[in-house]
């Protein structure tokens, strides 16, 4: 199976820019030492996809208390990325966070945050992810975004047409054909 951690640390090394990691930017560099503050520090993360929990342990790592909001399940977007073919093995990254927050002390709100939410910190991260832009074609009330790929959502035999050809979009196309439909 292809691993994407892979991909990551071949093509920057093909490139010139050396060892490359999605999920760890420090990997082939020395790890700078960090000095903790004085005083702690309260933190609200906003958003726990991948970004969110790693700010999260992040600043927890560094000294500072933090709340880390989200809405719904943790690992964002994230979660849908091993539903693709050839991607399985994705799933493992939601699971190595979540065992990071459990044994943290970093209190998670599951919750959507509101302004008066946020006022008593010392600092705020938002780390919401991003919205796709639906196009204003007419008829296009019936709709999915990425997370077509959901056993739920995912059509069986029909005929679909897909928005968008990046890597996301080719990885839908992908599982949708493997369904048995026409892309």
């Amino acid at each position: 199976m292809y691993r994407a951690c892979a991909e990551g640390y071949l093509s920057g090394v093909k490139s010139g820019k050396g060892l490359q990691c999605l999920v760890n930017p420090t990997v082939g560099k020395m790890e700078e030492p960090f000095e903790l503050p004085e005083t702690s520090k309260s933190y609200a993360v906003v958003g726990g996809g991948l970004a969110g929990m790693e700010a999260a342990l992040n600043l927890e790592k560094r000294g500072h208390k933090v709340d880390l909001y989200e809405k719904e399940k943790l690992g964002g977007q994230f979660n849908l990325a091993h539903l693709t073919p050839k991607k399985m093995s994705m799933g493992k990254l939601v699971k190595y966070y979540n065992r990071e927050l459990d044994g943290s002390k970093i209190n998670i709100v599951h919750k959507e945050a509101i302004e008066s939410d946020l006022i008593s910190y010392d600092g705020v991260i938002l780390a919401t992810g991003s919205i796709p832009k639906v196009p204003p074609i007419p008829g296009l009330d019936n709709y999915y975004w990425a997370d077509i790929l959901l056993e739920e959502n995912l059509p069986q035999n029909k005929r679909v047409f897909i928005i968008g050809g990046g890597l996301i979009g080719v990885d839908i196309a992908t599982a949708l054909i493997l369904n048995k439909n026409k892309v």
